[in-house]
């Protein structure tokens, strides 16, 4: 579907804008899961988890933004070599990356 957003039609969207409908999309999703069912049952799912392991909620908190901030970069990242590469070139990278690690 990116390739043919990006280079197979003759009006291709930007990067940019496949990268802002992908994420919002996904965060909107993620949103009516938090709303939905997180939130109604957040004492169970979370405090009385953390509470029974003695975990430490701004711990938590801290490495939750810490993603949440890494994330946004290696998808930003992920874009834009999609817009300036290709799709092919990108998942041959993205495999790279994968055996490497």
């Amino acid at each position: 579907i990116s390739e043919h957003l990006l280079v197979c039609t003759e009006n291709p969207i930007s990067y940019e804008t496949l990268c802002t409908l992908i994420g919002s999309i996904v965060t909107s999703m993620n949103i009516i899961w938090q709303i939905t069912y997180t939130i109604p049952n957040f004492q169970v799912l979370l405090i009385n988890e953390i509470q029974s392991h003695n975990g430490d909620i701004l711990t938590i908190v801290c490495c939750y933004v810490s993603l949440l901030i890494v994330g946004t970069i290696h998808h930003v990242t992920f874009f834009r070599l999609l817009g300036y590469i290709g799709s092919t070139s990108t998942g041959v990278a993205k495999g790279f990356q994968t055996v490497i690690v």
